[in-house]
Parts: C-alpha cells; structure tokens; sequence
C-alpha cells in the first residue's frame, strides 16, 4: 500500500453486531490514520453509530442462515455493485459468507479487484462439524469454492490458529505462501483487568452464545455431574440464545437446569468485565473455535481456563507454563472431573490465573494484533 496516502478501505462482514464486538478497534485504527472506511454488512443495526463515527455504512442483505438461491445471488449482486461504486483500495473480509461472495466477485470481475484483499478465516462453522453424509458432502462443496474464490494473486488468507490454516493447506484450498497468522482481534488488556475474588463457592462461568457447538451441552451435564456429586461450586451460564444459527439451546434447555439448581443462567450481558471478574474460573467446551475472545478476555481477567484440546481453544492453554486445562471435546465426565479438580485447589487456581494474565499481555493486546495487522495491510 502506498505509504503516507488516504486510501479507501471495505470491511465486509455477516452483522454488524460481529463487526463491532471484534473489530471495530481495527476500523477505527485504520480510519484515525487518515482512511476512508467503508463497512459493508447485512443489517441497519450499528447505521447511526458507525455514520457518527465517521464510516460509511451500507446494507447489502445478507443473512448468516439465508439459503435460498435467489436470495443469495441478490446479496451477490448488491454487493457486486456496492464494490464497484467504492473501487476500494483494499477489501477486508471476515465469516464465512463475506469470504465468499467478496472472494467470487473479485475473482471473476479483474477490473473490480483492490491492490490488496484480505480473507479473514475466523472460524469454520457448524457445517465443517457435521459428521452426517450430507454436511460432509455439502462442506466439501464449500472447501471447493474457497479454493476458486481464494485463488487471486493478490489475495491473503488470514487465520486465528494454525490448525484451520493446516487444514486449509492439506487440502489445496490455498497455499501456505499466502496465508498468515493473526492473534484474533485484540482486546484492551487496561480494561480487562483482575480482580480480586473471594467466591465461597468459586464460580465457573461459561459465557459464549448457548450453542451446542459451544459445548453448552456438555457443560450442563458436567454442572449436573458435580452436583450429584456434592462439590461445592456455582456453574454460571452467561450469554443468549441464537435463533440464527442451528446449533443454538432454546430458553426451555436452559431455564430447565436453572430451575433445578443444577446452573446458574444469567441470559445475554453486556458487562462482560464485570462477569469474568466476579468469576474463578472460565470454561468454554467448545468443539471448534477460530480463537474465543471469551477466553481471551477471561485469561486478561486473571482466570484459570479450563477449554477443549480442539483447534482454536488449545492455543488459549500453554502447556509449557500452563495457565489452565485442555479436555477432550464432547466429554462431559472429564470436563466435570477437571472442574473439580481447580475447585479443590486455590493456589493451583490462583497460579493458573496468574499466567493467563501474563499471556494475555504478550500475545493478544490490541497493540501487537494491531501491528499483525498493519503488516499485512502494508505488504
């Protein structure tokens, strides 16, 4: 990119509320360094919010659960023509969708492609999980138009750990020379910050949409298992459900074990620094993850981890200086015998804290995710 000059730069992403929670900060980065920042999404939400703030907002339609053809190739053709109006400098990518139809576009249409692209592969979704016939065969079909729509020489796939970018290179989809490694979006380390607790009993907080890809599940069944066993302990469910997305608990699987006592249930929240602090332990069973900010802002906070050895979650756990746990996915006995085990332990739990602190620090600041960024943007 051209040094010292304003450029035009396209975000193009899902909803606008994903945008905002995880990368706003690099929007507003970019935008303070003199840039014209379009941001191109599929709903009105954040509009008078990112207009007051400087952005040019657009609405082209698209939905994470659409299906229908038609439908889809109208989303195509408004953002099609949303591109060609901007004649960006760079395209900045993120999910699935966005990927994908910015990707085709620019792949099919030369005259319409920026100097520079960016794919950001922040998770692979519910149907890469799929173990039926069908999902498997659909998400070969997906891997086949990232590989078409990825194949632009100007072109960088971006991923949050080294396990999608593995599989995305094992299978032809892209070659390693144009990938890179970014530490997820970055957080506020200052505002993220350890507190103090003297929880009796220590609270495990589980804070994620309630899906089951999420390992809502499972954390049910191991809060269930621990209180049959009488292990003092509060298992706290914060976060909504999500219609959108297949994968997604009703409020009837989740008030159900409230009502027993067998989970606390708190619903969305907002105040997810207050959550994490008020907490002694995170716990995100997850099957699969790009990289869970939840966890990131979890270990600023000061907490032990106790997470999934799964691509994604594993990297939130070090194991040469361990600040947590990493269980089997989809085993509720052995994340409940883990959940115990930093239950019985306060100085383990308090030393486990203590690194992921440290860790937070090194590698997930919005300083050092910023400057990933900011290389990427400049080659």
């Amino acid at each position: 990119m051209v040094e010292g000059k304003s450029l035009v730069y396209v975000y193009v992403v899902n909803v606008s509320w994903f945008f905002h929670s995880h990368f706003l900060k690099l929007a507003l980065h970019n935008r303070n360094k003199g840039h014209v920042v379009h941001i191109i999404t599929g709903d009105e939400e954040k509009r008078a919010e990112y207009e007051a703030a400087g952005f040019h907002y657009h609405n082209y339609g698209v939905t994470r659960d659409g299906t229908n053809p038609l439908n889809e190739l109208k989303v195509v053709i408004g953002l099609f023509r949303l591109i060609k109006q901007i004649k960006p400098d760079l395209i900045h990518a993120f999910t699935i969708k966005p990927v994908l139809y910015s990707g085709l576009i620019t792949k099919l249409f030369r005259d319409l492609r920026p100097r520079r692209s960016l794919f950001s592969i922040t998770g692979l979704g519910s149907l890469s999980l799929s173990e039926s016939s069908k999902g498997r065969f659909l998400w070969r079909m997906v891997e086949s138009v990232y590989k078409f729509a990825l194949s632009q020489p100007q072109a960088t796939v971006i991923f949050e750990n080294d396990d999608d970018r593995a599989l995305f290179v094992a299978d032809g989809i892209v070659p390693e020379r144009r990938t890179a490694l970014v530490n997820g979006a970055g957080i506020d380390t200052q505002f993220f910050v350890p507190l103090q607790t003297d929880n009796q009993p220590p609270v495990v907080v589980f804070l994620a949409r309630m899906l089951k890809d999420k390992g809502a599940y499972e954390f049910i069944e191991a809060a269930r298992l621990l209180k049959a066993r009488g292990s003092r302990v509060t298992m706290r469910m914060v976060g909504g459900v999500d219609d959108a997305n297949i994968s997604s608990l009703n409020e009837s699987e989740l008030q159900a074990p409230h009502d027993e006592g067998v989970i606390e249930y708190l619903g969305h929240r907002s105040d997810v620094k207050d959550v994490y602090q008020q907490a002694d332990i995170a716990c995100l069973p997850s099957y699969r993850e790009g990289l869970p900010k939840s966890l990131i802002e979890a270990s600023s906070c000061g907490l032990a981890i106790v997470t999934s050895d799964t691509p994604g979650c594993r990297q939130l756990v070090d194991t040469k200086e361990p600040n947590g746990f990493l269980v089997p996915v989809k085993n509720a006995e052995a994340l409940a015998d883990t959940i115990e085990r930093l239950v019985d332990d306060s100085a383990l739990r308090e030393a486990f804290g203590k690194r992921s602190r440290v860790l937070a620090l090194e590698k997930y600041d919005y300083a050092s995710v910023l400057a990933s960024f900011d290389a990427l943007y400049d080659q």
